[in-house]
């Protein structure tokens, strides 16, 4: 039997710990959350633990299937008794939840390699945390986040949609960087508070001429989505914050043509911009942790001033005087 490897990190003030069987599973995790194993944390609130375990295509147990919405990420989800059961693929890769014991089986089969690293990642790790996270009233938003002042500045959007490019240039302007393309948040008394993952932001290939100080000792190459991965705590050292209260949501828009500039949007509309992006309808008994969800995410959209971005890459200069004058 292959020895059990185990990692531990940290995140605001719960822990995370991993075991595996294999070490191609364990250093891919690794090199995913190598920001993230820095933090130490003295008392966590709770602790979850992931079990990944690589194995037979035939010994990936099936389940008997309940009433689950669909997410499109995954083949299938249902639920099995107390666990909430995803599949991808056909009985490949399976990922079990357990959110009383805030524990996470996931069965690999062999064979998997090939999956791009980034999206197995995704698959085997981060989206069945944020699933279980939503059990202690924490949850993910598709967005970036930096902070000016102890005032953060969520930049929602698609993939594609210039996340990255903003909070960099936010960031290379005095913003301190918090993540680049999830943030997670929660109430904290009366207020919505926002907290680090701790992820490196990544580059499109082309967007390096708009930020000359990236040399290649801060980059790190991702082949299959020609982006660079940038090193951010050796290229803006001390840039890091953990933690802040939002003020801003900005939606950003890429485009050739219009002119740069900031507007004003409805609260309505950014909520159900929100709403629209990853959020996860539970039926029967989880039903009420999705009903939680959305408030807090209605009292988060309540706590922000809303805005759409409208930008070109030419103009990534103007955008920190842009967002500055909001706060």
């Amino acid at each position: 039997m292959p020895e059990k490897l185990s990692a531990s990190i940290a995140i605001q003030n719960f822990r995370v710990k991993i075991i595996t069987n294999d070490s191609k599973v364990l250093k891919l995790l690794d090199e995913q959350l190598e920001l993230a194993r820095y933090r130490r944390i003295e008392k966590p609130a709770f602790e979850v633990l992931f079990n990944l375990e690589r194995t037979d295509l035939y010994k990936i147990p099936r389940t008997k299937r309940d009433v689950f919405k669909q997410e499109p990420l995954f083949q299938d989800e249902h639920i099995s008794d107390d666990s909430i059961i995803i599949n991808v693929g056909f009985r490949t890769l399976q990922v079990d939840i357990n959110p009383k014991e805030d524990y996470v089986h996931v069965y690999i089969a062999y064979g998997q390699d090939f999956i791009d690293r980034n999206l197995f990642f995704d698959l085997v790790f981060f989206q069945p945390l944020r699933f279980l996270l939503r059990f202690h009233k924490i949850y993910v938003l598709h967005s970036g986040c930096v902070v000016k002042d102890n005032s953060a500045v969520l930049l929602a959007g698609n993939p594609g949609s210039g996340k990255s490019i903003i909070s960099l240039s936010l960031v290379r302007n005095g913003y301190k960087y918090l993540t680049d393309d999830d943030t997670f948040f929660w109430q904290k008394g009366d207020n919505i508070e926002c907290f680090a993952f701790y992820s490196e932001p990544k580059i499109k290939n082309y967007l390096l001429r708009y930020f000359p100080e990236m040399k290649r000792k801060y980059l790190k190459p991702l082949k299959q989505d020609k982006k660079q991965k940038v090193e951010i705590k050796k290229l803006y050292p001390n840039c890091f914050q953990d933690k802040s209260s939002p003020k801003l949501l900005i939606f950003p828009e890429f485009s050739l043509h219009s002119k740069t500039r900031i507007e004003a949007i409805d609260k309505q509309y950014a909520l159900r911009r929100l709403v629209e992006d990853k959020f996860r309808i539970f039926q029967g008994q989880y039903e009420n942790i999705s009903k939680l969800h959305f408030e807090t995410l209605s009292k988060l959209v309540k706590q922000v001033k809303t805005y759409k971005l409208i930008y070109k890459d030419q103009d990534v200069d103007m955008i920190p005087e842009l967002v500055s004058r909001l706060l």
